[in-house]
């Protein structure tokens, strides 16, 4: 099962999160990549690390993909260094990405 989080990180640390799968077979992608922005919502707030590990734990996930810029990747590598901290198996990957198609 793939999970995607409403509003990224914000999402994350909520618990908010949606099927992919159903999400996409309803909603469609075709275009998507000429829009710009973001199927999920996104969110500029910082979220402290523990939130978002409380998140990845509650959500069970064995991997988990953010997509975005500086922010994001400062954002991931304190939830790794969180995760390291309890021992999850959870392995976290980046995708640089901005939201405006640059």
């Amino acid at each position: 099962k793939v999970l995607g989080f409403e509003g990224g990180y914000a999402g994350l640390a909520a618990g908010e999160g949606v099927d992919l799968g159903e999400r996409l077979a309803a909603q469609g992608v075709a275009g998507a990549y000429a829009q710009g922005g973001t199927l999920l919502g996104t969110s500029r707030p910082q979220r402290p690390a523990r939130d978002l590990a409380d998140g990845v734990e509650r959500a069970g996930l064995d991997a988990l993909f953010v997509v975005g810029g500086d922010g994001t990747m400062r954002g991931a590598n304190a939830l790794c260094d969180e995760l390291a901290a309890r021992g999850s198996t959870c392995c976290v990957a980046v995708v640089p990405k901005t939201i405006d198609n640059d």
